[in-house]
């Protein structure tokens, strides 16, 4: 028998703190041309696979040359970024 999910809240708060974290690990330092580009909540859940994983944004760096997808575990918490 399946356990129950206990799904965090996600938030567009939870969502931007984890983009900027994302940034921080993926731009090199000072570079200006590196954002973030956040998915509503709507998105971000209606993404989730069956595992528990949400695609809540991704962030282009080095002027748009490299592009990172963002992925936010609803169960775990634990985020990854995988390059695009």
């Amino acid at each position: 028998m399946a356990t129950p999910r206990l799904t965090p809240i996600l938030t567009d708060a939870v969502i931007d703190d984890v983009l900027r974290r994302a940034e921080r690990e993926v731009c090199a330092p000072g570079d200006p041309r590196c954002y973030g580009f956040p998915y509503g909540v709507e998105d971000a859940l209606r993404s989730m696979t069956p595992d528990g994983w949400c695609r809540i944004g991704w962030v282009a760096s080095r002027g748009g040359r490299d592009d990172w997808g963002v992925w936010f575990h609803v169960d775990t918490g634990q985020v990854r970024h995988e390059r695009s």
